[in-house]
């Protein structure tokens, strides 16, 4: 099952991390891994995640960022009581 919605929760989240490249970046790691935005599953988004965090930086909270990733997901999907 195709995760929808994912990549607008993911280049937000980035943008505000990392500043305008963020869509740059998720292009790259889509093309890296061979999937195309609207077919990614949950498994191909936790590759995403894996290698978002490759690309960022080691000078930034790249663990903290990255569960921010999958929470994000998670929420718009109702899985999370975060608000």
């Amino acid at each position: 099952m195709a995760i929808m919605g994912w990549r607008h929760a993911c280049v937000e989240l980035l943008a505000n991390r990392v500043g305008p490249v963020a869509g740059l970046l998720v292009d790259d790691v889509l093309a890296e891994i061979g999937v195309k935005e609207h077919d990614v599953t949950a498994n191909h988004f936790m590759k995403i995640v894996r290698a978002v965090y490759e690309k960022l930086p080691a000078t930034l909270d790249r663990r903290g960022i990255c569960q921010e990733l999958q929470v994000a997901v998670l929420q718009a999907y109702g899985f999370s009581n975060k608000h």
